[in-house]
Formats: structure tokens, C-alpha cells, sequence
């Protein structure tokens, strides 16, 4: 990790390995709509965007909460019909996992060395509007959402995740 950047109250970083071994307090998994994640089969039925929770520590993960998100997968670039279904999976997934009211969550970016950093830009999308539009909201005065202090995007493969480090200090000038 080479930096953690601050948006709108909440430290955003980025981690390379298993979100498996990584400890927070929800860590969230994306897999493809129609599939059942390795251990989780009562997932299988989601459609895309929808998600379930699990007791984190019953699927061998250190964290407290295991979010399953179904989402359309990306077939190549230029597949756009589906780029809003990966972005509501991204949204709904950061919308529960605030709900729950936890301090730390990690997200685990779908991949593809086909897509290169695709994902990880749509998921620094979601993000972004996600937290801009709950300061919005406060700024408002409107009820103030329920914002994780931290959220740590985690990739698995190192190529992407060299990628993907320009883009977080692109999207998040570290602005308080």
C-alpha cells in the first residue's frame, strides 16, 4: 500500500492479496449473477446487484460480516449495457455494509486482465458517489448517513493493482 487517501470523512486504501486474510469489520465479495461463491451456495440465486450477508468468521474470513454481491460481469470494453448494473452492485453493496454500521470495510474489486483496471474504475466511481452524496446529504441537512471510517478496495492481481494505484490518487486528491 502506498498511500491512503481521505474523501469526505473516510480513509479510502488499496490492498493487493486475499480478501480472505484481510481483517475489517465487513469484507465483501463479488461474484458473477447465476454462480454461487465457492461455500456459499444460498448466493446463487441472486440476481446482480442483490446481496446477503453471512457471519464472517462460519466462512473462514477474520472479518465479522461476509457480504455476498451478485454482479453482471463484463464480457470486454465496449460491453455498456452492463457497466450500470456493475455500478448499482458496487453502490448496494457500500449501502448495506454502512447500514450495518461498522467502521472498516473491504471491498474485493472484480477482475480481469482482459479489462484491466475496468472494474476497479467503476468500483472508484460508486465510491466516490457514494460518499459525496452522503456529505451532500448531511451538508442539507438531511439525516446524516451512517459512513465507514475506512474502505479498502483489495485486489488479487498485482498487475491490476499497479494499475489501479494511479487511479485512487486521481480520483481522491486527498481533500478533507
Amino acid at each position: 500500500m502506498l498511500g491512503i487517501r481521505r474523501h469526505q470523512g473516510s480513509a479510502i486504501d488499496l490492498w493487493q492479496g486475499d480478501l480472505k486474510k484481510f481483517v475489517c469489520d465487513v469484507s465483501v465479495a463479488f461474484f458473477p449473477a447465476g454462480t454461487a461463491p465457492p461455500g456459499l451456495p444460498a448466493a446463487a440465486s441472486l440476481p446482480a446487484g442483490e446481496a446477503m450477508i453471512f457471519p464472517g468468521k462460519d466462512f473462514f474470513c477474520p472479518s465479522d460480516h461476509l457480504l455476498a454481491v451478485a454482479y453482471s460481469p463484463l464480457v470486454d470494453i465496449n460491453d455498456r449495457g452492463k457497466l450500470g448494473t456493475v455500478l448499482g452492485s458496487y453502490s448496494n453493496a457500500l449501502a448495506f455494509a454502512a447500514g450495518l454500521e461498522v467502521r472498516h470495510i473491504a471491498m474485493a474489486v472484480p477482475q480481469s486482465e482482459a479489462l484491466g483496471d475496468l472494474y476497479g474504475s467503476l468500483a472508484m466511481v460508486a465510491l466516490k458517489s457514494f460518499l459525496d452524496e452522503a456529505a451532500a446529504r448531511g451538508a442539507n441537512g438531511g439525516r446524516l448517513p451512517v459512513v465507514p471510517k475506512r474502505i479498502t478496495l483489495v485486489l488479487d492481481s498485482l498487475a491490476v493493482y499497479d494499475c489501479f494505484q494511479a487511479q485512487l490518487f486521481a480520483t481522491f486528491p486527498d481533500i478533507f
